[in-house]
């Protein structure tokens, strides 16, 4: 039994830091990424238990997202395909971030059946993941999801009988607006009125907002020159899901997930989120 099944896209990550152009000074770094793969690196750093499951090609970065995984003691349940494994070319500097991306095999995600793992995992975790997958989350008994990509497109209405299977909801600022209509505030207890039980909003340099729909928390982010933002999002979310899912405060959790966006945003790559050892240490720093 895991603590938690993080489902979604694994790529590789080909960064270039420094200009929006590459040139003799930003050779391209090539690294594990995609959403769901930094959120189960970033809850296996947190020591829970921690499984992946998504689909890769039959090729070379297919290998190096493995070792990745058994790197991290992170159990696999990867199907291969005929595709290529996917892949995004990130370019980066401080706030600037511009992101091409190519499915490949993460297209395989619209036709996942995720109901036999239900009983394999005690938290489900969706990230950026396709309409379909949305309809297994009722099977699970403790759900969380990220949207990003294609379910930012979707309007309240279609989404709105999926949020009463949704624990904690993980949207960013500019994703809750799209899918509402309206400030993320607004948008945030419309959410809760669906059904949702928490709303936690990433605000990106502006920090987070977080409610149940009784308790309202807004919090800044932690003072530091940005570097790069690739993965913030993700090392936020397994933080503060590993904070939740621990049974500490709303307030507590969101300081958590601050604090491990802080680490990620102050060195190169996508998995750089905290441990528990640092999350405390920039608490305290800050405090």
């Amino acid at each position: 039994m895991f603590d938690v099944l993080s489902v979604g896209n694994a790529n590789m990550d080909f960064i270039i830091n420094g200009n929006k152009l590459p040139n003799k000074e930003t050779v391209p770094l090539v690294l594990p990424g995609g959403s769901a793969s930094n959120f189960a690196v970033g809850c296996a750093k947190l020591k829970l238990k921690t499984g992946f499951a998504g689909f890769v090609g039959r090729d070379y970065f297919s290998e190096q997202i493995f070792n990745n995984f058994k790197k991290h003691g992170i159990k696999t349940f990867i199907k291969r395909v005929n595709k290529p494994t996917g892949i995004v070319l990130i370019f980066t500097k401080g706030k600037f971030k511009k992101m091409i991306r190519y499915i490949g095999a993460n297209e395989c995600l619209r036709s996942f059946d995720l109901r036999p793992y239900a009983n394999k995992t005690k938290h489900l975790h969706l990230a950026s993941p396709p309409l379909s997958l949305l309809k297994y989350l009722k099977h699970f008994k403790s759900t969380s999801v990220d949207p990003k990509g294609s379910i930012c497109m979707v309007k309240f209405e279609k989404l709105k009988p999926y949020f009463k299977h949704i624990d904690v909801f993980l949207p960013n600022r500019l994703e809750i607006e799209r899918i509402c209509g309206c400030k993320y505030t607004k948008a945030a207890k419309m959410i809760i009125d669906a059904g949702c039980k928490l709303v936690v909003v990433k605000r990106r340099w502006h920090g987070c907002y977080a409610t149940d729909g009784n308790e309202k928390i807004k919090l800044k982010p932690f003072p530091i020159k940005t570097f790069h933002t690739t993965g913030a999002g993700e090392a936020f979310g397994s933080a503060f899901i590993n904070a939740w899912l621990r049974g500490l405060d709303l307030k507590t959790a969101c300081l958590h997930g601050l604090a491990s966006a802080h680490k990620t945003i102050s060195s190169i790559g996508s998995q750089d989120s905290a441990t528990m050892r640092e999350i405390k240490a920039i608490i305290k720093r800050y405090s």
